[in-house]
């Protein structure tokens, strides 16, 4: 089994006890906090291959959910890192992502054909081998054919960290992508009903206001944590028409 470096081990038990103190303002600090935990998890943890990594992560991901709930934002970033590894480790094997396909019937068959092509003349040479050793005593024992579940962790670390800070500067930069769509779904004099409060609303309404959009944003306060009067009250301060 893989062990985790004891610095790991102290920055996820950091994050766990933060969770559950609420330490986390925003739901973009949980994500971020979990994509760290997890390069560092990757990055200073001994494994050997991609299905090594995958059960290393699976083996601490009811630790770094623990008490949240199922479909929770650290929960979904883990999975999406599962996914990612899968990702990875196709590319480096057959030079394209998992999953991608030709889009027409012509590529389809064109992909199967060459498919077939290249099984028989593995076959032709595999025969033409067996033949040819066949009276060799002493045959070496061939490796195992390589698969997205065991790729070998000198290929895929280096591929994997360039994606998980691509994957960190997309989750850091999504509150203010989503704020500058604002304009296009606030239309003027525009009444909008919201629930309690979230960081990431908050911005996109002043985006809006920003831009000289007039519209009425109606606050439901979300008791027993009335959130919903720090929205209004931080809304009502840019001169924003509050209910």
């Amino acid at each position: 089994m893989t062990r985790i470096p004891s610095e790991v081990e102290l920055e996820i038990s950091k994050f766990c006890n933060n969770i559950r103190q609420h330490t986390y303002v925003r739901s973009v600090d949980i994500a971020l906090a979990t994509v760290l935990i997890l390069k560092k998890l990757i990055g200073e943890s001994t494994w050997t291959d991609s299905g090594e990594l995958i059960q290393l992560i699976r083996s601490q991901a009811n630790r770094l959910n623990e008490g949240q709930s199922i479909d929770s934002i650290t929960f979904n970033i883990i999975r999406r890192i599962l996914k990612l590894i899968r990702e990875e480790s196709s590319r480096i094997l057959h030079g394209r992502h998992e999953g991608d396909m030709p889009l027409t019937l012509q590529g389809f068959s064109e992909t199967v054909s060459r498919t077939e092509e290249k099984e028989n003349d593995q076959t032709l040479n595999q025969k033409s081998a067996d033949v040819t050793e066949m009276d060799v005593e002493n045959v070496a024992v061939q490796k195992p054919a390589l698969t997205s579940d065991n790729v070998p962790m000198i290929n895929l670390k280096p591929e994997l960290m360039f994606s998980l800070n691509e994957y960190n500067f997309e989750i850091g930069e999504s509150g203010k992508m989503i704020s500058r769509e604002s304009i296009q779904h606030i239309h003027a004099n525009e009444l909008i009903l919201t629930l309690g409060h979230s960081h990431t609303v908050e911005e996109f309404f002043k985006y809006a206001a920003s831009k000289k959009r007039k519209f009425q944003v109606f606050v439901m306060e979300q008791a027993p944590y009335f959130s919903g009067h720090i929205m209004a009250k931080n809304l009502a301060d840019l001169n924003i028409n509050v209910t």
